[in-house]
């Protein structure tokens, strides 16, 4: 079981961020490719309320469904995650997710 453990920083000058890390000696691993994701709950908002996530992911060719627990207070965001790989239906619908609504597209 994963924890996510979020952090955000504010980045003023992208390009000098990445020629400095390029000379740290760090490389591109995964290419910039769009990602479409979805947010999903039950009826009346109850994984929400709950603070809890359902997200579906797309990006390149995969297609992941994400839930993230509710996050632990404290100085960074800190959340149980678990993911499964999904394949679509061939009319491009999941069958996977049975039940939920479509909450919102990002």
């Amino acid at each position: 079981m994963a924890k996510e453990v979020e952090i955000k920083f504010r980045i003023a000058d992208l390009q000098s961020l990445t020629r400095a890390l390029n000379r740290a000696g760090f490389k591109e691993v995964t290419r910039s490719t769009r990602e479409m994701n979805s947010l999903y709950d039950l009826p009346g908002q109850k994984l929400r309320k709950r603070g809890e996530l359902l997200r579906l992911r797309h990006y390149g060719e995969t297609w992941v469904l994400t839930h993230k627990a509710k996050s632990k207070t404290g100085r960074h965001k800190v959340r149980v995650e678990l993911e499964t790989p999904v394949e679509a239906a061939t009319d491009g619908r999941h069958s996977a997710l049975p039940g939920l609504l479509p909450h919102l597209s990002l």
